[in-house]
């Protein structure tokens, strides 16, 4: 099934946005690491609301999507994402050109 470039670009998307909360977890493990040689940033910058926020101060929601998940699902359209974000349902126009996206209740054209 042949994939265009919308569907590939939010699935791309998705999935980048979804490895956000994923820093923390390997800053957590490399903790001792970060220790010995001195001060680290663990500090997680998200830009979405254009403006430079932490991620703990941001009033949104971060779903972690790893490639690892998506290659042993067998995920091959980005409409088969929504199976794995609770509150996501994507769909496309009839005519097939464009779509749209609703994300807890937020509707967004793709």
């Amino acid at each position: 099934m042949k994939v265009n470039n919308i569907t590939r670009k939010l699935l791309i998307s998705t999935t980048l946005a979804g490895l956000i909360p994923l820093a923390p977890a390997v800053a957590q493990e490399s903790g001792g690491q970060v220790a010995q040689s001195g001060a680290g940033n663990d500090t997680i910058i998200v830009t979405a609301r254009r403006r430079e926020e932490s991620v703990q101060d941001i009033p949104l929601v971060v779903n972690a999507v790893s490639a690892e998940e998506i290659q042993s699902l067998n995920l091959q359209d980005a409409k088969e994402v929504q199976s794995l974000v609770p509150g996501l349902q994507l769909r496309s126009e009839a005519n097939g050109i464009g779509g749209s996206g609703q994300l807890r209740g937020v509707q967004y054209d793709i």
